[in-house]
């Protein structure tokens, strides 16, 4: 999953196209059910693992799917926009590429209008993911650092590698 969410803050910024938007967050979408049955198994069962391990994990596992739940809310409440905007962007563009064709003295090709991506790249949550990632580190990496922590402690515990008492509260976020 952690992929799933790195690869689309690559794509989306390096194609700047809405069928790269639409795809990358409906990946996110799979990534976010997948977060959500994190959860659930956690919530259900977890015979074994120690309660604050189950809590805190769960709760990390939490601020991660609010995160990705911000970026496709954002994506269900835009793209049908977007989308309008790019067969606008498409129509255009195809214009000046056969006047360009047309043109044998031309040498450059056209610069295309940037509209659509000026329009996707306005979008705040996508904006903070493609740009300085402000949330996408303290509200996804980090807490998905943290939890993979307090697993790994967890199962050195259920191993007898570490005894509980020397991991208990040292990780909190």
């Amino acid at each position: 999953m952690f992929d799933q969410v790195a690869r689309a803050r690559i794509l989306i910024p390096a194609h700047q196209s809405v069928a790269t938007y639409g795809d990358e967050l409906r990946a996110l979408i799979t990534a976010r059910v997948q977060l959500r049955n994190v959860v659930r198994a956690l919530e259900r069962r977890a015979d074994g693992i120690d309660e604050e391990t189950r809590s805190e994990v769960t709760r990390l596992v939490r601020r991660m799917d609010d995160f990705v739940e911000g970026l496709t809310c954002e994506f269900r409440d835009n793209y049908k926009r977007l989308s309008d905007q790019q067969r606008g962007f498409e129509e255009r563009a195809a214009v000046l590429m056969k006047k360009f064709g047309a043109d044998l003295g031309q040498q450059s090709p056209p610069e295309l209008p940037a509209f659509v991506w000026s329009s996707i790249s306005e979008l705040p949550r996508l904006a903070d993911f493609m740009g300085p990632a402000t949330d996408y580190h303290a509200q996804f990496e980090r807490p998905l650092d943290d939890a993979s922590e307090w697993l790994r402690k967890e199962l050195a515990r259920i191993l007898g590698s570490t005894p509980m008492s020397s991991t208990r509260g040292q990780r909190r976020a």
